[in-house]
């Protein structure tokens, strides 16, 4: 799964994603500011 097409269909549910994959997905200074 490509962190683009999280974003674009579950922002709030990205984080949770990102918290079980944090070694395959890759989250940008900016994008993780997003989320916070």
């Amino acid at each position: 799964m490509k962190c683009g097409q999280c974003v674009s269909v579950c922002p709030t549910g990205a984080i949770s994603l990102f918290d079980q994959v944090p070694e395959k997905v890759e989250v940008p200074e900016t994008m993780a500011q997003d989320f916070e």
